[in-house]
């Protein structure tokens, strides 16, 4: 009876310290929506910002007005469920919780006076709070979804679920939530007058959706998965700042789609095998692009990350980005083959090294030592995917259908 006890105790402390981890990256996605683009000035006039941050405005507009509430309403959510103890939140914890919440608010707003692009409102600390209040109204009724997102983190394809998850993050990079109707009509424009497709952009943007399709191949409901992963893709398109909707986003999505569903057919190995090559060769397709040399070569960025904070930081940091998921693509393929995991990081360290040496060479790109890095990275990451998340927690078999023993 004791041992079964604590195992649920056990069970209980992993799920709590999740959702601690979960509310961290919530305020963490927070305060970048709200500080974006992280580009500070003074302004040039105290007095004048502090008039626009103390005007007596409520209503800033429909979509402004959503936008914050829908801001905050995951922070009182996941606030709630992480501030339980006991499975119950004390008055203390509440009042702490709701304290700190629009102390976070309002500093955010104090720190948008340094950002020219935003404009601060202490109104917006009210329309915060509600969602606020909303989520702590209805985090018990939640409670379950979120626990099947965690879940996710138990599950022996978490590494699969990683790489869809990347794979979202750079579909919507810079990760700006904008709720407005020039928005929605923005994105149906250009989705109604698409330009000429490029065939380059839809095979690399077909073989990613491709890649993660094929490694849900194990999991239960795996066509509602990978349908639904398209699908919001597609939808955060409306809704995200800076998005716009090209020819890849349709064609080369829905290839992917069906390139993955149809490597489902195939025996695991030989699945593997054929995404593992059509990805490095996507990953050399949008690396080597514009397949041209330029007279001079460039400087090679020798401190990590200083090339993907040059401007334009958005295009820079998201190719950064891309480089990471094709090689972490590869690094998960590789292992299932039956690579072991650190030797395969080298041979990808290798072979990005001399990719971005070319990079030299080549107009509008970087050369970069963080992307020769990455790889080794990504082995500590899928190594400690590969662990079992909680000491209690039964064997499932970790990522074993991803990485086969030969690669742990």
């Amino acid at each position: 009876m004791d041992a079964g006890g604590g195992g649920r105790a056990d069970d209980g402390e992993d799920e709590l310290r999740l959702i601690r981890w979960l509310f961290t990256l919530c305020l963490l996605a927070v305060t970048h929506g709200s500080l974006y683009p992280w580009k500070f000035h003074a302004p040039a006039s105290y007095r004048h910002a502090a008039h626009i941050l103390f005007a007596p405005v409520v209503w800033t507009g429909g979509g402004d007005v959503v936008g914050n509430i829908l801001l905050f309403l995951p922070v009182g959510v996941l606030g709630w469920l992480a501030a339980e103890q006991g499975g119950a939140v004390t008055s203390r914890r509440l009042a702490a919780l709701v304290i700190g919440a629009l102390a976070f608010a309002f500093v955010l707003q104090l720190i948008q006076v340094w950002l020219p692009t935003r404009s601060p409102a202490v109104s917006d600390v009210l329309w915060n709070a509600v969602g606020l209040g909303l989520g702590l109204r209805y985090a018990e009724a939640l409670r379950t979804p979120i626990r099947r997102v965690i879940g996710l983190w138990d599950s022996p394809h978490r590494v699969a679920f990683a790489l869809a998850g990347l794979w979202l993050v750079l579909v919507w990079w810079p990760l700006l939530p904008l709720l407005n109707r020039t928005q929605l009509r923005l994105a149906r424009h250009q989705l109604l007058r698409m330009e000429s497709a490029q065939l380059g952009e839809i095979v690399v943007a077909a073989l990613g959706v491709a890649i993660v399709v094929c490694l849900l191949q194990p999991v239960r409901h795996r066509l509602a998965w990978s349908l639904g992963l398209v699908a919001v893709a597609f939808a955060g398109k409306f809704v995200f700042a800076r998005q716009i909707v090209m020819p890849e986003h349709v064609y080369g999505w829905l290839l992917g789609l069906v390139l993955g569903i149809l490597s489902w057919r195939l025996d695991r190995r030989s699945a593997h095998q054929a995404m593992l090559a059509a990805g490095i060769g996507a990953w050399f397709m949008a690396s080597l692009n514009p397949y041209e040399l330029a007279e001079l070569p460039t400087g090679f960025h020798w401190v990590p990350f200083t090339a993907a904070l040059t401007e334009p930081r958005v295009m820079h940091s998201l190719a950064l980005g891309w480089e990471i998921f094709w090689q972490a693509a590869a690094l998960t393929l590789m292992c299932g083959l039956g690579a072991r995991l650190v030797p395969a990081a080298i041979v990808l360290c290798v072979a990005t090294a001399v990719v971005e040496w070319l990079h030299r060479w080549l107009p509008g790109q970087q050369a970069d030592i963080t992307p020769v890095l990455a790889p080794m990275v990504l082995a500590v990451l899928l190594h400690r995917l590969e662990r079992q998340p909680g000491a209690a927690a039964p064997s499932t078999g970790a990522v074993s259908d991803t990485l086969p023993p030969s690669a742990r």
